[in-house]
């Protein structure tokens, strides 16, 4: 009986052992999820995925390298160079065709608007371009794509290459509105238009408008329409363009020193002096009247000898 009752007690003891250790496990596992789930912790995870709700993928646009390609840190899928999906702004350096109208002011606008900032990324159907360069719809935090933007601001013109056009049907309705109003590339001279590159939007060389002008470039790069209106200057015209014809040599002088980057081509030969012809047909249109002066003036009677 005695040995009964201390087989009893042992089976006891053994069983409330286990449910102590078994206590003790719960607690520490409880204890470790409590530190993994503080509202710190659960805070930060809730802003990460805030954060990438809707984009594939976010980065920092580190740097620009003209008006539709950044550079991005980090690299995403080992690719450091996001080129914008569906628009073409004017090349700047390029290796074949330089820097081409109103492509250094879409560099600047992008870099204003990009460089240094958080932006999300969407994704088409092709991931990389053929160099290797992300392809991407990009957003700026907070804001709506940026490639409309290039395209509403007229900074772009529509490039549209399947498989990836998702956003086709908006980036044309934006860029027929910058056209209505002549903003940006739109607002250029048919000239400078013509240097642009062909998408089938009408502009650009090579378009329906462009083949009948094998004219060379011109010296400077003239001012869009709606960029801003040229200073007026006392006694000189102000309008969209202006020739030596309508100006006076004093008037011409005005609007170079005004405007030394010459944006009118007034100093055609690139002396550095505007409308030099003004000179000569002033000083033979002055001869001529002193000359006409002199014949009609009366003749003075000779005394009588």
């Amino acid at each position: 009986m005695t040995r009964m009752l201390n087989f009893v007690a042992l089976v006891c003891g053994a069983m409330l052992g286990l449910v102590v250790l078994f206590g003790l496990f719960e607690t520490v596992a409880v204890r470790g999820g409590d530190a993994s789930s503080s509202p710190k912790h659960a805070a930060k995870q809730a802003n990460s995925k805030a954060e990438h709700r809707g984009y594939d993928a976010v980065a920092t646009a580190k740097d620009v390298v003209d008006g539709d390609t950044v550079r991005i840190d980090p690299a995403i899928d080992r690719a450091d160079e996001v080129r914008l999906i569906g628009v073409d702004t004017p090349e700047t350096g390029d290796v074949n065709v330089g820097d081409q109208p109103y492509g250094q002011r879409a560099s600047r606008f992008t870099r204003s608007v990009l460089e240094g900032k958080k932006v999300g990324l969407e994704f088409d159907v092709e991931r990389k371009d053929q160099h290797g360069r992300l392809l991407a719809y990009v957003y700026p935090m907070g804001d709506g794509m940026f490639n409309e933007v290039l395209l509403r601001k007229g900074y772009a013109q529509v490039d549209a290459v399947q498989p990836n056009d998702e956003h086709q049907g908006k980036f044309a309705w934006e860029q027929e509105k910058a056209k209505e109003g002549d903003l940006g590339i739109w607002g250029l001279p048919e000239d400078q238009r013509c240097e642009l590159a062909n998408h089938g939007n009408g502009i650009g060389n090579g378009s329906p408008a462009c083949k009948a002008r094998p004219e060379p470039p011109p010296k400077h790069e003239v001012k869009s329409k709606h960029e801003h209106a040229p200073a007026a200057h006392s006694g000189t015209s102000v309008g969209p363009d202006l020739d030596c014809s309508d100006l006076t040599y004093r008037q011409a002088q005005a609007e170079m020193a005004a405007d030394p980057s010459d944006p009118f081509d007034l100093d055609a030969d690139g002396d550095g002096v505007a409308c030099d012809s003004i000179i000569d047909n002033e000083a033979d249109g002055s001869a001529a009247a002193t000359a006409s002066a002199a014949s009609s003036a009366p003749t003075s009677a000779s005394p009588n000898p």
